[in-house]
């Protein structure tokens, strides 16, 4: 694979960025934003969301995020969705598809459950499918924030999804294994075993 040009160098204004989650959004800017965790660095850092212009402007969509994680828009393009698993919310933004303006957050789902929201896609019908990290399973979500539909998932205990292709995250002290699934919705089963990676921590 040929990398014909970078988005981004990896800083901005003098501090290095970790990048977490990503999208692209419908105007053709990038958004993606940050997450430092203390386990790997060894600092307190909130993250940042960060919007990246094909002409290389930057701006910082919001800030103090304990994990910037899932984004998604819905289907009309009049709100944009992003998740923060340590908070354990989702907030809605709303979108303009004239201007591409991404407004000001408003708290739009708050998971009182074990686990947080995590990676996120958003279906045709407008509902949000979010990703528990720590609570085994994936929840659908209508667009007024109520759940209305849930996935538990019995292998390992994280998960992170994007359109029922479930990622299935086991860790332990020395090593994290994640699974490709296939998750059947008709059958309420796994289907399919993907693929398997093993990544020594």
């Amino acid at each position: 694979m040929c990398i014909r040009d970078r988005i981004h160098q990896g800083t901005f204004k003098g501090e290095k960025l970790q990048f977490n989650d990503c999208i692209a959004a419908p105007d053709g800017s990038f958004l993606a934003g940050t997450f430092y965790p203390t386990n790997v660095l060894g600092y307190e850092k909130t993250g940042k969301l960060y919007r990246f212009y094909p002409n290389g402007n930057v701006d910082i969509v919001s800030e103090n995020h304990g994990c910037s994680n899932g984004m998604g828009f819905s289907p009309n393009l009049d709100y944009f969705y992003h998740s923060d698993p340590a908070k354990g919310k989702i907030v809605r933004h709303s979108y303009n598809n004239d201007t591409h303006e991404i407004g000001n957050a408003e708290e739009w789902y708050e998971h009182k459950d074990q686990g947080g929201p995590d990676g996120m896609t958003v279906d045709s019908e407008g509902y949000v499918w979010s990703a528990i990290w720590g609570g085994s399973g994936v929840i659908r979500i209508d667009p007024k924030g109520n759940v209305v539909e849930k996935i538990n998932i019995k292998i390992g205990d994280k998960v992170s999804e994007g359109d029922l292709i479930l990622t299935v995250s086991e860790e332990s002290k020395t090593e994290k294994k994640e699974k490709i699934k296939w998750f059947d919705r008709k059958t309420e089963k796994i289907t399919k075993k993907t693929a398997t990676s093993n990544f020594k921590i």
